[in-house]
């Protein structure tokens, strides 16, 4: 009998432990995901008479590098970036907008084309490159959607 009364404390302690244990990762989760989702950068680029014009969070950016870098180190690599091209910025700024994001330690970065006529935009997703040819396999779907 002394035996089983002297191992009840202990299995007591041993299950307030394990308790607390399992209960810090679900407290762990519940924080992170209870973190107010951050607030983007946003990017506009236009095509001015004088070249391209950047703006960052409202602001005119001459080093469009340099400003995402100083937001970055305040904000961290994975605050979102939405970038704003206007027709007329030459296409490939929807790539090199990603790059010049990358080189600023920046990762999660969505394109958007802007319609400034109706008021609209389109989200640009760049899919894995393919060969150039006048006859590209159509059938083929980069992602497997088709």
């Amino acid at each position: 009998m002394k035996s089983i009364c002297a191992s009840i404390p202990a299995v007591a302690v041993l299950m307030g432990l394990s308790a607390l244990l399992l209960a810090r990762p679900l407290q762990a989760q519940q924080s992170q995901s209870a973190q107010p989702k951050q607030k983007p950068i946003i990017v506009v680029v236009e095509r001015t008479k004088a070249g391209l014009q950047y703006r960052v969070d409202s602001q005119p950016a001459k080093d469009l590098l340099h400003s995402l870098s100083v937001i970055e180190r305040r904000r961290g690599p994975d605050c979102p970036v939405v970038a704003l091209l206007y027709p007329r910025v030459p296409v490939e700024w929807i790539w090199g907008i990603e790059g010049i994001a990358a080189k600023a330690q920046l990762s999660n970065v969505r394109v958007f084309v802007v319609f400034p006529d109706t008021g609209k935009m389109s989200e640009v997703r760049l899919l894995p490159a393919v060969p150039y040819s006048t006859n590209p396999d159509i059938n083929r779907d980069p992602l497997g959607i088709r």
